[in-house]
């Protein structure tokens, strides 16, 4: 999957997944789903933003992953659990303070408040926001292009964490 918005989605079993099920996700935004788990057995995260609308069915926290998530990278995860065990690695990437992350190995990963991303409600990074050229010395994946509105991927030659580039608004 490749520059998806993926929301409003409701699973009504109890251990249903929501929003993403196997698969690769790059660049995309995954916010106000309904269900036990966001996602399920996902193969790779990258460039993309969890947001903290995803819950469990009768509110409160919808574990983003169940089973696994190989690789997490350049992302933000901002609501429930966000990996397993058997994640081989997360690299830069932007946790919301409390998320428990999987203990493997781990490059320039950050734990803030919801606050200090300065996130909008159009999903666009703040001025302010830490998330703003945070993957240093990444070179973006060639599927990534552009963000997810369609705006330049890189600006300032450094790649911001999520699915939307601060710069190219």
């Amino acid at each position: 999957y490749v520059d998806c918005i993926i929301s409003n989605n409701q699973n009504g079993a109890e251990k249903g997944t929501s929003a993403c099920s196997e698969g690769s996700y790059y660049g995309c935004i995954v916010d106000k789903n309904r269900g036990k788990y966001t996602g399920y057995n996902i193969y790779l995260i990258e460039n993309c933003l969890f947001g903290t609308g995803n819950t469990g069915l009768t509110g409160g926290s919808s574990d983003m992953t169940r089973g696994s998530v190989k690789y997490l990278e350049n992302s933000i995860m901002l609501g429930g659990s966000s990996t397993r065990a058997d994640t081989i690695h997360i690299g830069n990437t932007i946790f919301r303070s409390g998320i428990a992350a999987a203990t493997c190995p781990q490059e320039n990963v950050l734990y803030t408040n919801v606050a200090d991303l300065a996130i909008g409600a159009d999903y666009r990074l703040g001025a302010d926001s830490v998330a703003r050229d945070f993957c240093t010395g990444v070179t973006p994946n060639s599927l990534l292009d552009a963000d997810v509105f369609g705006g330049q991927r890189v600006y300032n030659g450094v790649l911001d964490a999520g699915a939307v580039e601060y710069d190219c608004r």
